[in-house]
């Protein structure tokens, strides 16, 4: 079993597993709850709060951000694509006034 410590500071209530912040969970003046889940190396894996938003992370081995989805139908994930191109294939980017 981890040894779980409870730090409670004000609104701020924190969870540590084995000395690590797992969990936070907050309310703040005008009532509104958060939900806080953290993975080992201290980024947000999970966000919920009493107004009904959700959010969800991945990351790679490095820690960089793979992955978000939201409640709202939001998704994003890291992809690297790389090709080999001709020089003549490179044109600036163009703004639209």
């Amino acid at each position: 079993m981890p040894e779980i410590i409870k730090i409670s500071k004000n609104n701020l209530i924190t969870y540590f597993y084995d000395g690590v912040k797992k969990y936070e969970y907050t309310k703040n003046y005008d009532g509104k709850e958060e939900w806080i889940e953290y993975n080992k190396q201290g980024k947000i894996i999970y966000f919920k709060s009493s107004n009904g938003f959700k959010e969800w992370t991945k990351y790679d081995k490095q820690g960089k951000l793979i992955y978000l989805k939201n409640s709202d139908g939001f998704k994003w994930w890291y992809e690297e694509q790389k090709e080999i191109v001709n020089e003549k294939d490179v044109k600036p980017f163009e703004f639209s006034s």
